[in-house]
């Protein structure tokens, strides 16, 4: 995992260093720097340590509204000359729109805790607890072609309760998202995906 994020670290600066005229990239100091460095640290789901002062720089950008917040974000990261270079600007856009509020170990609790209605599972079983889904916003940063970020799943996970507790299950005493199917108590929750 370590190795594909610097593989990905390395792609990415090449990508940014690449669109970026030689003139630049020698030049670049301050807010510009620090842009093409938000660019690159908020494009990996782990950034590295060097990273830190230009997240902190970021994450340091706060308006009254949120709105706000993120038009401020998003013109600070097209402070870096390379911001507007093919590809980029989806790439910023993205990144202004989900970093911050789209990192997995916040998104599984959250998405955990808003379950509500009857909902039918995928054998067509109903059970209580119809499950929120990624924010679209986190879908389209994560699914980007330029980042590289851990995603919570939806996963189903199924046990046979013992014989003696069995009785004492009925649909009134499930919890939400728990469903029975197949003679097995089942339940969806978001979790973290394997690691492969």
């Amino acid at each position: 995992m370590t190795a594909m994020r610097t593989t990905l670290f390395t792609a990415a600066a090449l990508v940014i260093s690449s669109a970026m005229p030689a003139v630049a990239q020698e030049l670049l100091e301050g807010n510009e720097k620090l842009a093409c460095e938000a660019i690159l640290c908020l494009s990996t789901g782990s950034p590295p340590h060097e990273c830190s002062p230009s997240l902190k720089r970021y994450f340091s950008i706060q308006k009254k509204k949120f709105s706000d917040t993120i038009r401020a974000r998003l013109d600070f990261l097209q402070l870096c000359p390379s911001a507007s270079a093919e590809g980029m600007p989806s790439l910023v856009n993205v990144i202004a729109n989900g970093a911050g509020r789209c990192e997995a170990e916040d998104m599984i609790p959250k998405l955990n805790a808003h379950l509500w209605g009857m909902c039918d599972s995928e054998s067509g079983y109903s059970y209580v607890g119809c499950m929120a889904d990624i924010p679209k916003v986190c879908q389209d940063y994560a699914n980007h072609p330029l980042t590289r970020l851990d995603v919570p799943v939806k996963m189903k996970t199924c046990q046979a309760p013992s014989s003696s507790s069995w009785r004492w299950y009925s649909t009134e005493s499930l919890h939400p998202g728990e469903f029975f199917e197949g003679g097995q108590l089942c339940k969806y929750e978001w979790k973290m995906p394997q690691s492969s």
